[in-house]
């Protein structure tokens, strides 16, 4: 039996055998109504664009083509955005699911199954059809559709095989191999008479009752994959006449970015072009063009294919047939003949059926395990003591004067449809500066620009393509700029300049301890000096960079000027470098930093310690020494536990040891073993002893660690603004 998809066998079909309508859907209809024209499109960066047509209304109504696959978008976000003119209503074609389509032309739900040509034979039962065999057509209802072994002689006139074309036609019958039980389908003919046919003599076959067309080639439209991109016409009726402007998300392509920063004698200008992309199959017409740079939140929602909700079955006590006992039968029929069977039209039967389900589960949350305190010293910077912030230093004085920014292209763009066009939305002079940059002390020279978005819009990301010098300098990706941020991007190698250092000093001084949190924190100020020597043999005087691996909350000495990459978050420090070798400079780096100690990890070392920095606050260093004392109680307590563990760990193998004895001795040594028996329960009086011991040592541990935690209470901050950093 031949197997083929219900796609191939209606569409390799000849033209004149097949005239169903194309519209895709059940009833669609060609638009009569004027199109809409479309005026203006926004795009995001979430991949979604706003659509808006405006026109006016001449009291029937107008049309909007939108995509099929976009149908959902149009009629969950589709606005009236105008006063005068007003919509009654919008139709629009229904758009049926695949497993829905196939179902309503007798095809099997699943889009995935083939359909063989029995099957599509056995949707036409009863159906009138017109069947074209070489150059005979036959018209009439389809009846059945049977097997029928080679060698069976049929009581209906079978049709005559197509006629040879040559001898060599007839070789290849005669040298054909034996074939199986063949597919063959009965007719009844408009003048009256049963014609059976082979299936495969079927040259063309054409339904002649338009609804199951519509129906077969809805069908196909639904499952085919290209379809989703065809246009489907959304109809407004409206009874008055006037403009009217309606808009509706839909998704299309991001808009990307690509810069030109072009350096000259006089300025630095940042040229913007935006990449768009018509991916619809209407032209873009003198449209008005924005860019958003945003993300509004959007989301996919199906609404516009008719959905059916499930309901309980509740059947009466009584059994009832849905089909008359006598509608294909009579009662003597039921009765029986009592005859020879008798070869005929053999039977046939059918069965439908249809279910659903949905379920609805999402993954759980894992839920992490709580992280244990960690006895160790961690450092990081310091909340409490304030140096200064370097990102205020920086200067990043830029106001956004708008919430959405939108870039309009200067004038209506002309797209024609699954084209793209690079569209140039900015052109302004912006602060940069070509420079040489250090990522750190020890790293090598790259060339770099210095970007200050002094315009009043955040710029977006993208490539960007550097030139001055009379050519080109280099590429980097700009990221993300608020209005007065900065960043800077490396362009390539700098051999020409080096940095070393000569020197390196640093020193600590501690200028509070505090508790809170359940541990101890020392805060104090790190100083660093260094001795730097620049070698610059470009021959001309250079302007270096130095990424400071400090955070904000810090201060510098020594350097020509302080920046701050907003797109890295670090301080940068800036040094005039002159022709030559340079003497030698001295830069001072001043750090907030805290170092943090859990309370398990407080011990009287610790306390004592810190109690002798001169440094610190007298107040702070007489606690300190007071809760020394208490630190110590709680290290006794915490020996004497131990040792009673030690203790349990001890007794606990002699009882094992005990056990093993006696279990060697066994039943035969009755009287050696009492002495073991003996020294067994005294030790497991001992172990029990011990554990009760225990279990009050570790309470005495975490009483004096209370009296330790209330003690440090007096170290407690009073909560200010933290600075930045």
């Amino acid at each position: 039996m031949r197997r083929l998809a219900i796609a191939a066998l209606l569409l390799s079909s000849s033209p004149a055998a097949i005239s169903c309508s194309h519209a895709g859907t059940p009833g669609a209809r060609a638009p009569q109504a004027p199109v809409l024209p479309l005026a203006k499109v926004r795009l995001y960066e979430s991949g979604v664009g706003y659509f808006e047509r405006a026109g006016e209304l001449q009291g029937g109504g107008a049309a909007l083509p939108v995509p099929a696959a976009h149908l959902d978008d149009a009629i969950k976000s589709l606005v009236v955005l105008s006063k005068d003119g007003s919509i009654e209503d919008i139709s629009f074609d229904s758009r049926l699911s695949p497993a829905v389509a196939r179902a309503r032309a007798g095809l099997p739900p699943d889009s995935e199954e083939d359909i063989d040509l029995g099957a599509l034979l056995e949707t036409l039962k009863g159906a009138r059809v017109e069947l074209r065999i070489a150059d005979e057509r036959l018209r009439g209802r389809l009846v059945d559709v049977v097997e029928v072994a080679p060698d069976e002689v049929g009581y209906l006139p079978v049709a005559p095989p197509a006629k040879k074309n040559s001898d060599k036609d007839k070789d290849s019958d005669a040298e054909a191999p034996k074939l199986g039980p063949q597919l063959h389908v009965t007719l009844l003919t408009v003048d009256g008479q049963f014609r059976r046919i082979e299936a495969s003599q079927i040259a063309a076959l054409r339904p002649l009752d338009e609804d199951r067309r519509r129906r077969f080639e809805a069908a196909l439209a639904a499952q085919e994959t290209a379809g989703s991109q065809s246009a489907t016409t959304m109809t407004l009726d409206a009874s008055t006449h006037g403009p009217v402007r309606l808009g509706y998300l839909a998704e299309a392509p991001i808009w990307r970015t690509t810069f030109r920063l072009v350096f000259t004698a006089e300025a630095a200008t940042l040229q913007g072009w935006a990449l768009v992309h018509n991916d619809t199959d209407e032209g873009w017409e003198g449209v008005t063009l924005e860019l958003v740079n945003g993300r509004p939140d959007s989301f996919l929602f199906p609404l516009a294919a008719p959905r059916y909700e499930r309901r309980d079955l509740e059947t009466p006590p009584s059994e009832l047939s849905s089909i008359p006992q006598l509608l294909v039968t009579t009662p003597d029929a039921l009765w029986g003949d009592f005859a020879d069977t008798w070869g005929g039209l053999s039977g046939s039967g059918s069965g439908y059926g249809s279910g659903g389900g949905a379920g609805f589960g999402g993954r759980g949350k894992r839920v992490p395990k709580m992280r244990q305190a960690q006895a160790q010293v961690t450092e990081g910077s310091s909340d409490l003591l304030n140096l200064g912030d370097l990102a205020a230093i920086a200067g990043a004085t830029g106001e956004e004067t708008e919430t959405v920014f939108v870039y309009q292209a200067r004038r209506p763009l002309r797209l024609g449809a699954h084209r793209s066009a690079l569209v140039p939305f900015l052109h302004e002079a912006i602060e940069a500066a070509p420079i040489v940059r250090f990522g750190a002390f020890n790293a090598e020279a790259r060339h770099a620009i210095r970007v200050v978005n002094n315009t009043h819009k955040t710029l977006p990301p993208g490539p960007m393509s550097i030139f001055g010098d009379g050519g080109f300098m280099g590429e980097a990706t700009l990221s993300r700029l608020k209005p007065g941020e900065r960043q800077y991007a490396e362009i390539g190698d700098d051999p020409d300049t080096e940095l070393d250092t000569l020197d390196f000093k640093q020193r600590d001084r501690k200028e509070m301890v505090v508790f809170r949190g359940d541990a101890l924190e020392t805060h104090y100020i790190r100083t660093e000096t260094r001795q730097l020597q620049f070698n610059n043999r470009s021959g001309r005087e250079r302007e270096v960079h130095l990424v400071l691996s400090v955070g904000r909350n810090a201060a510098v000495d020594g350097a020509d000027g302080i920046d701050f990459d907003s797109a890295e978050g670090t301080p940068l420090v800036i040094f005039k470098v002159p022709p030559g070798k340079s003497k030698p400079r001295t830069l001072t780096v001043k750090r907030a930093l805290r170092t943090r100690v859990q309370l398990d990890a407080v011990n009287e070392a610790l306390l004592r310690e810190l109690s002798d920095v001169d440094t610190l606050p007298a107040r702070e260093r007489e606690i300190l020494q007071r809760t020394a004392a208490q630190a110590h109680k709680v290290e006794v307590a915490q020996a004497a536990a131990s040792d009673v563990t030690a203790e349990i760990g001890t007794v606990g193998e002699d009882l094992e040891r005990l056990r093993e004895h006696l279990k060697a001795l066994g039943d035969g040594e009755k009287g050696a073993s009492k002495p073991l028996l003996a020294r067994l329960l005294a030790t497991e009086d001992r172990l029990q002893q011990l554990r009760q011991t225990q279990a009050t040592a570790t309470k005495a541990v975490a009483r004096e660690r209370d009296l330790l935690r209330d003690e440090l209470e007096a170290l407690r901050p009073v909560e200010t603004e933290t600075p930045g950093g």
